[in-house]
């Protein structure tokens, strides 16, 4: 009698022991797996953040999917909207044909001045009062200019438009996915 007593609790104990060997194989594995799924996702993040870092960073790039089916929605390089606070200065750069117009308008307050140099050779200037808007078209000689606008006094809303892409201080941008056949705003930002 007492053999069988001692075999039977060889027997649990061996029971006893596979089942703490196979959870601690589940728990490797589990472990692994979660690793292994986690290392996925991270290079998918990279992927995408250097894929986006490299739309932001290409000047002439245009709206775009990217691979994980976001949307990068770059704002409108023809014109720029912006509030200028007293004696700050704004500067944008233009190159074009002699087909490219550029309208300064003042939408609410104002005075603002402005400086205009084509290749640093030739300097146009003036002052555009309340609700005015200035227009010039850039020569087939001189296709590369420089724009500096300047408010004189408190706070000026102004936009300028043009027909041709132009450098602006800020550019910003916008990612959007598309979820359940609705376009969510992910994330709205400037390039720095």
């Amino acid at each position: 009698m007492q053999k069988t007593g001692k075999n039977g609790s060889i027997l649990i104990w061996a029971i006893f022991l596979s089942l703490i060997i196979s959870l601690w194989f589940i728990s490797i594995s589990t472990q692994i797996n979660k690793t292994i799924k986690n290392n996925i996702a991270l290079q998918e993040n990279i992927s995408v953040s250097t894929q986006q870092n490299t739309l932001l960073q290409d000047k002439n790039s245009d709206s775009q999917y990217i691979s994980n089916g976001n949307y990068l929605k770059f704002e409108d390089k023809n014109t720029y909207l912006w509030s200028l606070k007293s004696n700050e200065i704004k500067s944008f750069s233009f190159s074009g044909s002699i087909l490219n117009f550029i309208d300064i308008e003042i939408i609410q307050w104002g005075p603002i001045k402005f400086k205009y140099n084509i290749l640093s050779n030739f300097n146009t200037g003036g002052l555009i009062q309340n609700q005015n808007t200035f227009s010039w078209s850039l020569s087939a000689i001189n296709n590369e200019s420089i724009l500096e606008v300047e408010n004189l006094w408190g706070y000026t809303l102004f936009q300028i438009k043009s027909d041709l892409n132009f450098e602006k201080p800020e550019q910003k941008y916008q990612i959007w996915k598309k979820i359940w056949n609705k376009n969510v705003l992910i994330q709205s930002s400037e390039i720095k």
